[in-house]
């Protein structure tokens, strides 16, 4: 009878174990998201594109940042420009693209609906914009004059042609400039071959935060962010997907001749959204359409942020932020040139401040490579011609 009893315990602990490992493999099966299929979180639509086994919680945490961002760049928009607080909520989209070492997210709010697509992080060796990362050694603690002359020793503009303005900091944070856009007829060459833009580079990485001339459909420009450390082989993190997913990859840009508010940060920092020591671009301006595919093909005002987070410490020591026009060289898989950069650009960068004081420019802070620069106070104008000598 003991026996019985014994084997009858054993039976039901047997049993309660089994029912409670089932249990957590259910909890956790329940926990994970791998179908391709729209799931709503908060009434934000999330799609998971490439079924990556993504977790619930993460996911939940994800659109509570992104809304959050989007949510106060929409507040602050409308109570920073007067002419904003009549607009109707969808007249305002905002993008938010950013990275971690997993994976890329682009939420968009478009004032009606909010979508975060998720899919692999595009950490790519392929080629950034001309002036990239370069493996001369860099100047540490530079002095203002030795940090230009670091710069104008570089290949003029690596990559292609085109005009830099240096802003020589070891300290800068936040440079704010006004980007006057070329329009179609002052605009010539390969399409996502033509940037304007901004960045900075460190003793240990640099960072190219640009916008690019995009010819497939209607024309516009296209923003994108890349943070690459300067060791050898180095891949690209970028805060914005670039290849194969034409989910993220939207069709939305940048109208040609927009005037974009810009603001740079080395360090963006805010413990409320989970965001700390973050390289983080910020662009407002007059978007072609409202959505990412154009389905409706109305101007609206579009603010896009683009981020990669910690990434701000791994840069070292501040040398110098930058301003640019360039054309890129078109080159082959093997990173080989197959066509020399060629075409025209024209434009102009306005009210250029580090952390909120104007920059003053001299004949020593633009370098040219086919191309006339000019400044005046804090504005500086470009123009490139691949027909203009070096």
């Amino acid at each position: 009878m003991a026996l019985k009893k014994a084997s009858l315990l054993s039976l039901a602990v047997l049993l309660s174990l089994t029912s409670g490992q089932a249990a957590v493999s259910a909890a956790q099966e329940n926990s994970q998201v791998t179908s391709s299929d729209v799931l709503s979180i908060n009434d934000v639509q999330v799609k998971n594109p490439e079924q990556m086994q993504l977790d619930k919680q993460e996911l939940n945490a994800l659109v509570d940042r992104a809304a959050g961002v989007a949510e106060d760049e929409r507040a602050q928009y409308l109570s920073e420009s007067p002419a904003a607080r009549s607009l109707a909520p969808q007249q305002v989209i905002i993008n938010y693209s950013f990275a971690d070492e997993e994976n890329d997210y682009f939420y968009q709010d478009t004032g009606r609906e909010q979508s975060l697509i998720v899919t692999p992080a595009s950490q790519t060796n392929e080629e950034t914009a001309p002036d990239a990362v370069q493996e001369a050694p860099a100047v540490e603690e530079a002095a203002p004059e030795q940090a230009f002359a670091a710069a104008a020793a570089e290949d003029k503009i690596p990559g292609g042609i085109g005009a830099r303005a240096v802003i020589n900091s070891s300290s800068g944070n936040l440079l704010e400039s006004k980007w006057q856009l070329p329009t179609d007829s002052e605009v010539a060459g390969d399409s996502n071959s033509v940037y304007v833009y901004t960045g900075l580079r460190g003793s240990a990485a640099e960072v190219d935060a640009n916008v690019s001339y995009n010819t497939n459909g209607e024309k516009k420009w296209k923003p994108r962010l890349c943070f690459k450390t300067n060791a050898k082989g180095a891949k690209c993190v970028e805060g914005v997907a670039q290849s194969g997913y034409n989910q993220v990859q939207s069709s939305n840009g940048f109208a040609p001749g927009a005037v974009l508010q810009t603001a740079f940060w080395k360090s963006f920092n805010d413990p409320s959204r989970g965001i700390s020591n973050a390289i983080r671009l910020k662009l407002t301006g007059k978007a072609i359409c409202t959505t990412m595919g154009c389905s409706d093909s109305a101007d609206k005002t579009l603010i896009h942020i683009l981020e990669v987070n910690n990434k701000s410490k791994q840069l070292g020591t501040l040398q110098y932020f930058k301003l640019l026009g360039t054309l890129a060289d078109l080159k082959d898989a093997n990173g080989n040139v197959k066509k020399k950069a060629s075409g025209k650009l024209k434009t102009k960068f306005t009210d250029i401040k580090l952390d909120k004081k104007a920059v003053n420019f001299n004949s020593n802070s633009l370098i040219t490579d086919h191309a006339k620069a000019s400044y005046s106070g804090n504005s500086v104008t470009v123009d490139v011609n691949s027909a203009y000598p070096q």
